[in-house]
């Protein structure tokens, strides 16, 4: 668990944080959203103890990361991808990490093999792709076997294979009861892997909500149902109190009433329902309202498109050891 209360952060006169409070809790992945320059990094790094706070503190798992005794053991850290000495071969540069733990050279060849760095962990790190180098950061991060992970923009740089695998790793360690904090601008990802979202601006707290929760009452409860007797629903559905819209082409937009509620009453009536479908706005539009005020860097406005949405089914424990043939990231 993370616990962050009450923390500031100021860089000479630039505030970076701004009295943030919240609770990264164990057993799911939490999210953590907000534009550039809202001070997520900088959280991250007061957590770790790489930046000391103006005021208030972070605790993990009941101290402040600084008193651990053997941190590996008890958080993994991804925040830059390339902080590697460029010399240093991908095996020795774990190597390196593990002798400050006494953690064996088997433990450094299986997480090399798990991220899939096997054909490459005698290059230098300094030759490495960005997708390689987080490949490499991720095997460092799981080097410790960590209850805790703290990572920032992960999948950056990997390839779709890369971005499914390490989707489905950190639900499989989240689902053993492991705390899983993690950032990205990528909200087709964040919206298939949180359970949890905490959202920020300027460094300040915005959202510290559950997922289902937010995209609920952000969306309010709307159903659409299409039906050859549309006709007779609306004027039902009207006549019950609640709002009912002719979309046209037999289709209708209810608020008020669940998919279940309509789906019973029209068993009931007889009428026949060809869609019944829930509507729910994506977290990319929640993510854009919520943050619109605390955008640091404003750009002009542009066409958008929603990126292709990758689905996997969760990891069984065979599939897990399995993913240790991914490819390295190009």
């Amino acid at each position: 668990m993370i616990d962050v209360a009450g923390m500031t952060k100021k860089f000479g006169s630039k505030l970076a944080v701004d009295d943030l409070s919240f609770t990264v809790r164990s057993g799911m992945v939490t999210g953590f959203l907000g534009p550039n320059g809202a001070g997520k990094s900088t959280t991250m790094r007061l957590v770790l103890g790489l930046d000391t706070p103006t005021r208030g503190q972070a605790r993990v798992n009941g101290r402040t990361y600084t008193k651990t005794k053997a941190p590996m053991t008890e958080v993994g850290a991804l925040l830059e991808a390339k902080s590697v000495h460029p010399g240093r071969t991908a095996r020795n540069h774990l190597r390196a990490l593990a002798a400050t733990h006494g953690i064996s050279k088997k433990r450094v060849d299986d997480m090399i093999e798990l991220v899939g760095l096997s054909d490459v962990a005698g290059k230098k790190a300094g030759e490495f792709s960005l997708g390689m180098s987080q490949r490499l950061g991720l095997a460092a991060a799981l080097l410790g076997d960590p209850e805790t992970l703290i990572l920032d923009e992960p999948i950056n740089g990997l390839d779709p294979e890369g971005v499914a695998w390490v989707r489905n790793l950190v639900k499989y360690l989240a689902s053993e009861g492991r705390t899983i904090f993690i950032s990205s601008h990528l909200m087709s990802e964040m919206a298939m892997v949180a359970d949890h979202i905490i959202i920020i601006g300027m460094g300040r707290l915005i959202v510290d909500s559950e997922m289902s929760d937010l995209v609920m009452q952000a969306s309010g409860l709307v159903t659409k149902v299409r039906s050859p007797n549309a006709a007779a629903i609306i004027q039902a559905v009207n006549r019950s109190g609640r709002s009912a819209t002719d979309e046209g082409d037999s289709t209708i937009s209810i608020r008020g009433l669940t998919a279940q509620a309509i789906g019973e009453e029209a068993a009931k009536r007889g009428w026949v329902l060809h869609e019944l479908t829930p509507i729910q706005r994506s977290l990319e539009e929640i993510y854009m309202e919520m943050t619109d005020s605390a955008v640091e860097f404003v750009t002009g406005a542009v066409p958008r498109t929603e990126p292709d949405q990758l689905r996997d089914q969760p990891p069984t424990l065979s599939s897990l050891a399995k993913s240790s043939s991914a490819r390295r990231g190009r």
